[in-house]
């Protein structure tokens, strides 16, 4: 029985991987699960429900991620993904069961379909972040704050603002409305610096009621008491007050405080609730809490740390009543700040902390977490020994190591603390991944022990490919030892020693390079990949060049040049069909020596016996010859079917595959099996796929199915393809973003996972997408490229129209939109380019030459030729040299010097044409031709400061030439200052100070003759002179003042004064008067300042009346003691329009028109 169980299993696994089975039914332990993107920190309204509009077993959650809004079940399963802010989503808002609003920090918001995940309308363009969004239901207002302090109130059915109030200009942090049954509509509103105010909404009027003082720092959270209590609550609060009036805050004076929202007493201050958790000493920023009171779960308030409690009212035996925190057992779950709740309807809650998880409770309880990213996910891993836990590699300075099927994560940071590139696990030895880094860090951590070891040895740039492999040596008899090899973004190959990473680390590139004695210098290296069974290992370059070499001494046996661009990623591929069909034969041999054993105990045992027991023991023989022959003629026949259909073409089945991909959008398969042909090179991929729209990032194999492989690209797509056909199977858009990593299940045959820059890890089923090919445009950038290479600067935009077919159902197209119009119209993408712009080369020194290495292939092939034959012959050919030939100067840069020389006098005579005189200038040097350059510059006209800076070495007399012609290059061109310095440089002091005082250059001029000239110089106090009537002209009667103090004429400096009509002026100039001795000017200066103080009376006054100003009739709402400024936001452009009265005692008030 053992026997044939064994065969039956094996058959069933050759079969398998002769012929692709159909996909296994889905079970119910199949469950896809996800790493979300987190939600964004720092906001108490990033977190919301529309349990108002629905039920709570079809509840919806949202919260802002980034720049986009994700939609999430009750149960914190992933719903859709909203795409359309710039900037990132500070709050959002249910206004529906299906719709909700959601601002961003620059400034907009935007109503959604949640359904249909598209944009129905920009509510507001404005460049002031947003902060809070809050809507009341009955009478359906929406509220919106803003960081200056801005309240805007709309109207819910039309979608127009009513008003825009600013009661103080401070960062608004929170909104709340009341729940009064009776119309009556309260706002509370929660300031940064601590302040707390309560406004009564009344039709489009906002009026300030009170001002809650109590808090000195920052109200982070407000709540109203619910609409009906299940139970009375808090009785020795509330007492007979109306509970609908009462409000609790929460601030960052750690303090919890309870009112009476309507009267603006204080009714109790509690502080806030304790901290439990052990990592106080790691929260060090800035401190948060939050609040949230519900009808059935009471009110919950949060520690600086992430710990949740309850108030709860207590009575002791004396019937005496105390209120106090009850905390929640929260130390396994949120051990950092708490930003934001939301109810979801009878004892459940959601909360969303620092520690980037999304926490579902029930009843106090932690029901399911959801786990977040804050970075890109840039490499995936699964362990090869136990394959539910991936290593993530995220762009928010931790790695992850997840376990999908636990729903835990554990967050890597030790010895990281920078964006994680790679990731790669062990390949025996459990709990053993390698890191890279983005500062070229790399790292071993250990997931038993939790402790993590970093190299001494670090890459100058990013670490974008790391794995196992065996370290090179030069002597095969040795032990092969297993290393560490990580590939660095400036092209260099490390092998790492994982026992002691603070050892000298072996160069791998300087290795390959001695061993295969390379008489070049090789590419940069952009991917390695190692295969074990057979010790080979892959690298790619940066040419789209991947070498395959041997272990142990890493011979080059194949050079795989097809790729024309950097490859990315590479992945061995191994064809388990001969395995299958070898396991099979020793199957056989083993069943039919077991039937040998068997048949020779049997005998021997019938000796023994009587013949009863012989006959018995011949028929048991018979049966188990009988069928040890059915089960081996079984096999035969299987493992023949086998081969034969995997010989169904006329060439064999590979048996060892190479796939590579590159940022020339394809896929590359290469057969690198033993019997292959051997040669140095090979030109031609076992199999090419083609259909992506962008570079292609990461490829994996299906580790069940040798012929399905799977690529993510730019384009925002993941797809499965049939490497024997070349076809596409599955194609997976569920992406809004970016895609950079992908890897297949190791314990589902239809399961992969992958990671994508919008901060997510998906798992997704090959047979749940509609698709099967890559969609024929980008669907990120429809167009292309946004910002192809030296097209665009920094900050600039640039708009693509999107057709609606081009959409996807489960996500809005424009992902990185300012303006989103409806939905029916073609969307318009506006993409800025915020990338860091890389310095300019300047223009080409050689343009000739570099004119003729792009020209076309017959002339390219022509040039090819001729410098061969100049290279073999001393003698300069010109044969086929035609009038403006580039090729007889283009061959100077790789033949002979002679020709080199005739290149560059071509180049210099194109740049003088060209006006190119820094070019022109810099050949003369190159030719050590300096003297010649500066005389031809002279006589030109054209001389440059990079040839002033070589010309002194053609002679002093010919260099002082060279500075006064361009000395009158400067004049002419008006540029006096640099003129004047190099006046000074030969010595002409005066005639640099007559420069600069014919340019009106004062002050420079006045510099240098104090600096050069003897103080009692008559130049000196000509200048003063000169400058000081220029002044006076001017109306700048101060500064004239000034210069003929410094030129010694106080006379004309006070009578200059005395031209002013300021009387407090005026009455300084008798004291100037007096320190400078000029007596006989006092009566003069008296006159003067009497008729100053006449002038000053006879001048009437005018005070505008606001009764008198028709506008003034739309005021409403706005009381007389209240320092508030009322103002209207125009539809029209956004702009704040304030008018502005002037009372009669003189103060200034702003008021809002409602007409206006």
């Amino acid at each position: 029985n053992e026997y044939k169980s064994y065969l039956r299993d094996m058959l069933g696994t050759l079969e398998e991987s002769v012929e692709p089975a159909p996909l296994p039914p889905q079970t119910e332990d199949e469950t896809l699960s996800c790493l979300y993107s987190a939600p964004n920190w720092y906001q108490s309204h990033m977190l919301d429900s529309n349990i108002r509009f629905s039920s709570p077993d079809d509840v919806l959650i949202a919260y802002g991620a980034r720049s986009m809004v994700q939609i999430l079940s009750g149960n914190l399963d992933p719903v859709k993904l909203l795409v359309g802010h710039a900037k990132r989503v500070s709050s959002v808002c249910w206004i529906a069961r299906a719709q909700l609003v959601s601002g961003c920090d620059g400034g907009t918001v935007h109503l959604w379909d949640v359904t249909n995940a598209t944009i129905l309308k920009t509510l507001l363009k404005n460049p002031i972040p947003i902060t809070v969004l809050r809507f009341q239901p009955n009478p359906d207002h929406l509220f919106s704050g803003d960081e200056k302090g801005y309240i805007c109130l709309w109207n819910y059915l039309e979608m127009n603002k009513a008003l825009c109030f600013q009661p103080y200009p401070e960062k608004i942090l929170t909104m709340e409305c009341s729940n009064h049954a009776d119309g009556k509509l309260y706002l509370a509103v929660g300031y940064r610096q601590g302040t707390l105010t309560v406004l009564s909404v009344n039709g489009k009027q906002l009026i300030v009621l009170h001002n809650l003082k109590g808090h000195n720092s920052d109200v982070f959270r407000v709540s109203w008491c619910p609409s009906s209590l299940s139970q009375k609550s808090f009785i020795s609060l509330i007492e007979d007050k109306n509970p609908c009036d009462v409000l609790f805050s929460i601030s960052k004076d750690k303090t919890v405080k309870c009112w009476d929202g309507v009267s603006s007493n204080c009714l109790r201050s509690f502080p806030s609730p304790r901290s439990l958790s052990r990592e106080n000493h790691l929260n060090k920023e800035q401190p948060w809490s939050s609040l949230l009171w519900t009808d059935s779960a009471g009110l919950i308030a949060t520690s600086a740390t992430g710990d949740l409690a309850t108030l709860e009212e207590e009575y002791n035996g004396d019937g005496l009543s105390e209120i106090k925190w009850v905390n929640h057992d929260t130390i396994t779950y949120h051990n950092k700040k708490v930003f934001s709740m939301c109810w979801l309807g009878n004892k459940s809650f959601v909360t969303a902390s620092m520690n980037r998880d999304i926490i579902l409770w029930n009843d106090r309880q932690a029901v399911k977490v959801a786990h977040g990213l804050t970075g890109f996910a840039y490499g995936l891993d699964i362990s090869p020994l136990s394959p539910n836990k991936i290593a993530v590699a995220v762009g928010d300075n931790m790695m992850r190591i997840w376990k999908p099927r636990q729903n835990k994560v554990i967050q890597v940071w030790q010895s990281v603390r920078t964006k994680v590139m790679s990731v790669a696990w062990h390949p025996y030895k459990e709990g053993l991944v390698a890191f890279g880094t983005e500062e070229g860090k790399v790292g071993i951590y250990d997931v038993n022990s939790g402790s993590s070891h970093a190299s001494a040895t670090y890459h100058e740039k990013a670490v974008y490919s790391i794995c196992w492999g065996f370290m090179p040596t030069k002597y095969p008899e040795d032990d092969l030892k297993t290393g560490l090899f990580s590939c660095g973004g400036e092209g260099e190959i490390y092998c790492h020693k994982p026992k002691d990473l603070q050892k000298e680390v072996v160069k791998v590139n300087s290795y390959i390079t001695a061993e295969n004695k390379y008489k070049n210098q090789p590419p940069g290296r952009t991917a390695i990949a190692w295969e074990f069974e057979s010790k080979l290992f892959a690298v790619g370059c940066n040419t789209g060049l991947i070498e395959v070499f041997k272990a142990p001494n890493l011979t080059r046996i194949y050079a795989l040049q097809y790729h024309k661009r950097i490859i990315n990623r590479l992945r061995w591929g191994r064809n388990k069909l001969e395995k299958m069909i070898l396991s099979a034969d020793e199957a056989v041999e083993k069943i039919v020596l077991s039937a040998d054993e068997e048949v020779e105990k049997i005998v021997l045992s019938a000796d023994e016996a009587v013949e009863k027991i012989v006959l018995s023991a011949d028929e048991e023989v018979e049966k188990i010859v009988l069928s040890a022959d059915e089960e081996v003629e079984k096999i035969v026949l299987s493992a023949d079917e086998a081969v034969e259909k995997g010989a169904g073409d006329e060439t064999p089945k590979p048996q060892l595959l190479l796939a590579s991909c590159s940022d020339d959008n394809s896929v590359c398969v290469y057969d690198i099996s033993p019997d292959h042909d051997s040669s140095a090179h090979i030109l031609k991929p076992h199999r090419r796929l083609l259909g992506h729209t962008g570079r292609i990032t990461d490829i994996d194999w299906n580790p069940h199915d040798f012929r399905r492989l799977v690529s993510t690209s730019y384009d925002g797509t993941a797809q499965v393809w049939d490497v024997p056909s070349g076809q596409g199977v599955s194609n997976y858009r569920g992406h809004a973003g970016r895609l950079y990593s992908v890897r297949w299940s190791r314990t589902h045959i239809n399961h992969i996972f992958t990671g994508s820059e919008e901060f997510t890890v998906r798992q997704w089923r090959v047979e749940d997408n509609e698709h099967t090919v890559p969609p024929e445009t980008n669907l990120l950038f429809p167009l292309g490229n946004p910002n192809p290479k030296g097209k665009k600067k920094k900050g600039s935009k640039k708009r693509v129209i999107v057709s609606e077919e081009s959409s996807c159902a489960d996500r809005s197209l424009s992902w990185r939109n300012d303006e989103t119009p409806s939905p029916k119209e073609p969307v318009t993408l506006v993409v800025s380019d915020s990338r860091k712009k890389k310095p300019s080369k300047g223009k080409s020194m050689l343009p000739l030459a570099s004119r003729a290495d792009h020209s076309n292939k017959e002339e390219q092939s022509r040039h090819i030729l001729k410098i061969a034959r100049e290279l073999r012959s001393s003698a300069v050919t010109t044969d086929n040299d035609e009038p403006g030939d580039l090729t007889a100067v283009h061959t100077g840069l790789y033949s002979t010097q002679q020709k080199a020389f005739e290149l560059v006098a071509a180049e210099r005579e194109n740049h003088r044409a060209e006006r190119h005189h820094h070019q022109t200038v810099l050949l003369g040097v190159w030719c050590n031709d300096i003297t010649a350059t500066v005389l031809r510059a002279v006589e030109t006209r054209t001389v440059t400061e990079s040839l002033l800076a070589v010309a002194i070495y053609s002679g002093m007399e010919l260099y002082v030439k060279a500075v006064k012609c361009y000395i009158d290059q400067l004049k002419t061109n008006r540029d006096f200052i640099t003129a004047a310095s190099y006046l000074l440089v030969l010595g002409e002091v005066y005639d640099a100070i007559d420069l600069l005082v014919s340019g009106e250059l004062y002050r420079e001029a006045v510099t240098i003759a104090k600096l050069r000239l003897n103080p009692d110089d008559e130049k000196l106090r000509h200048i003063y002179g000169v400058w000081g009537n220029k002044q006076e002209q001017d109306l700048q009667f101060d500064t004239a003042a000034k210069c003929y103090l410094a030129s010694g004429d106080p006379e004309r400096a006070i009578l200059v004064l005395l031209k002013r009509s300021d009387v407090k002026l005026l009455q300084e100039v008798q004291t100037l008067a007096e320190i400078t001795e000029q007596l006989d000017l006092v009566p003069e200066i008296k006159r003067a300042v009497a008729d100053a103080k006449e002038m000053a009376a006879e001048e009437p006054t005018t005070v505008s009346n606001v009764d008198d100003d028709p506008l003034a009739d739309g005021v409403s709402g706005i009381s007389a003691n209240q320092e508030a400024t009322a103002v209207r936001l125009s539809e029209d452009d956004g702009n704040i329009r304030n008018t502005e009265e002037v009372t009669e005692n003189g103060h200034s008030n702003t008021i809002l028109h409602n007409g206006d």
